[in-house]
């Protein structure tokens, strides 16, 4: 950018002075056409006085050629008044000129003089006329328009110089300009790539290494720039993805030992289910046992029931068989004690049967879907242990009223026995 605007101006201060110098040059070409326009008009009026000199010193003249000569002094009149004119204009353009005050000062002098030599025509004095120094007052102003034209020229010839030397100082100056601006682009190339290029090329293939799996290879940036800073950054996130990898596979190793207890669990599971299994086969040939012996104690109180009637109505006669039916309900409340004994063996049986289920349902939510199996296994364990606990109770209550009646019907053969 400061390349461009320089080189610019530099275009542009070369247009302005050759601007300048086209305008001096064509200024200077203006200047030297009028003046040798107005010196050639000065040239032919002071011919043309001369001519008419000349006519005046004949003596035969004629009053025609009398008026001829009086209209050409009167033409050449007018023509000095306009050439007057035309060099005032001129003198405007160069007032500010001090060498054309001397051209001035000859071209007055030399205006005036043929003004004069006009007037002496006019009145008829040849010899003054004559002794008019007209030839060599042209010739002074003649010279010093060619000392002016030559000033002109050198100094149109100092512009050329100037140009030339301002055009040489600005060629070296754009050289130099160019030779730094070149230094200072391979520089900042040089800049560039060591402080961003080369270390971004260089994360670039940190990060795929890292994407690739491999996180062993440190990265390390020297500086203090953003890119370091990235780099640093960069660094931190390998060893964090490090420490999560350690930690992953710490705990894959802690779930495999647990995954291996749990299976360990599943199998002690496996073998209480079993033992719970064989207690509840023990439990229902109890409860068999129990059916059959409650059946046995029905048919032994409905037998008793019926001694006692007849013990009853025959107590008076038969003494023998009421202590008989005393020895028997004697017997069947031992019976029944025995039942007890067994209903209470058979709550303890499912008492702990339910805790062996319930520890079991607590060892298969542990063990998730492995252990599900073992979950429906124990719940109807529970289920069944529940079961055996309402039918205890039951026998439990029949049995007490069994025994309630049997020891009414004892008191009553006790009391029909005495």
């Amino acid at each position: 950018m400061v390349f461009q605007v320089s080189t610019n101006s530099i275009l542009l201060n070369s247009i302005k002075n050759s601007n300048f110098i086209f305008s001096k040059l064509m200024a200077l070409s203006d200047t030297k056409s009028e003046i040798y326009s107005l010196n050639n008009e000065l040239s032919k009026t002071r011919t043309k006085l001369l001519a008419i000199g000349a006519t005046v010193l004949s003596n035969d003249r004629n009053s025609e050629e009398e008026n001829n000569v009086k209209k050409q002094l009167a033409h050449i009149a007018k023509t000095l008044q306009l050439t007057s004119k035309k060099w005032e204009i001129l003198k405007q353009k160069h007032k500010s000129d001090n060498s054309f005050k001397e051209l001035d000062k000859k071209f007055k002098q030399l205006h005036n003089s043929l003004i004069e030599l006009c007037n002496f025509l006019s009145a008829g004095d040849i010899k003054s006329a004559i002794k008019q120094p007209t030839q060599k007052i042209q010739d002074s102003f003649f010279d010093s328009f060619v000392i002016y034209m030559g000033d002109l020229n050198e100094d149109l010839q100092q512009q050329y110089i100037n140009q030339e030397n301002a055009y040489k100082a600005s060629l070296i100056f754009f050289v130099c300009f160019l030779a730094i601006s070149l230094f200072f682009v391979f520089f900042s190339w040089y800049l560039l790539k060591n402080t961003l290029i080369t270390p971004l090329k260089k994360l670039g293939e940190s990060i795929s290494t890292i994407s690739s799996g491999d996180l062993s290879k440190n990265i390390s940036l020297e500086g203090k720039n953003e890119i370091a800073k990235l780099a640093r950054s960069i660094e931190l996130m390998r060893v964090n993805l490090v420490n999560i990898v350690n930690e992953i596979k710490t705990y894959t190793n802690h779930s495999l030992s647990g995954i291996g207890k749990l299976s360990s669990g599943n199998n002690e599971l496996a073998a209480r289910t079993e033992e719970q299994a064989s207690a509840l086969e023990e439990t229902a040939s109890s409860m068999e046992e129990i059916s059959s012996t409650v059946k046995q104690n029905t048919e032994n109180v409905a037998n008793a029931a019926s001694i006692v009637l007849s013990a009853t109505n025959l107590s008076r006669n038969c003494g023998e068989e009421v202590n008989d039916v005393v020895r028997l309900m004697k017997d069947i409340s031992e019976y029944s004690n025995k039942i007890f004994e067994i209903t209470d063996v058979i709550d303890s049986i499912a008492f702990q049967t339910n805790i062996l289920a319930l520890n079991a349902s607590v060892e298969a939510a542990r063990a998730g879907e492995q252990g599900r199996g073992f979950a429906v296994v124990s719940g109807e364990v529970r289920e069944l242990a529940q079961k055996c606990t309402d039918s205890a109770k039951n026998i439990k209550i029949l049995i007490d009223n069994t025994v309630q009646k049997i020891s009414s019907g004892s008191d009553m053969a006790e009391k029909a026995g005495n």
